[in-house]
């Protein structure tokens, strides 16, 4: 089993015997999106079943002058669940639904060469910086809403 398999597997037995009803859960992330063309991707190993996916979301804002919704970039994000029910749900999903995510932030951390000097002489150091993952905990199809103007 690969490097990021165990990180996920680890993950994975943190989050079953630390459920939702037996700690609060201070590190949460909600995200609305639409899902990606390609759907949900579903590996299993010897020890566990997990689904990947990915949404976008995009921020709007209302011009003042124009009265004009105007879109910011997209921005995608890589997510992944351990959750059963969450996988079977993602499944009953068309592809580009939109959804609310209900998730949790984890890093694992990966070594990094990077160039220094020191002394007049270039060397390399090994430093170690941490990759996020977000691990999805609860999902739910959402309809599409504008911001209403409340003036």
């Amino acid at each position: 089993m690969d490097l990021s398999l165990k990180c996920l597997w680890g993950v994975r037995k943190l989050l079953k015997t630390q459920g939702d009803n037996k700690m609060t859960i201070n590190n949460k992330v909600e995200l609305i999106g639409n899902m990606n063309k390609k759907g949900v991707h579903i590996i299993e190993t010897e020890k566990s079943t997990f689904a990947v996916f990915s949404i976008a979301t995009t921020d709007s804002y209302k011009n003042n002058e124009t009265g004009e919704w105007i879109n910011k970039e997209s921005i995608w994000h890589d997510l992944i669940t351990f959750n059963p029910i969450v996988i079977e749900i993602l499944q009953g999903l068309n592809s580009k639904a939109r959804i609310k995510i209900t998730a949790s932030l984890d890093y694992k951390p990966f070594p990094v060469e990077i160039q220094i000097k020191e002394k007049g002489k270039s060397i390399t150091k090994t430093i170690r910086k941490k990759e996020p993952s977000i691990i999805v905990r609860k999902v739910e199809q959402v309809p599409l809403t504008k911001n209403k103007d409340k003036s």
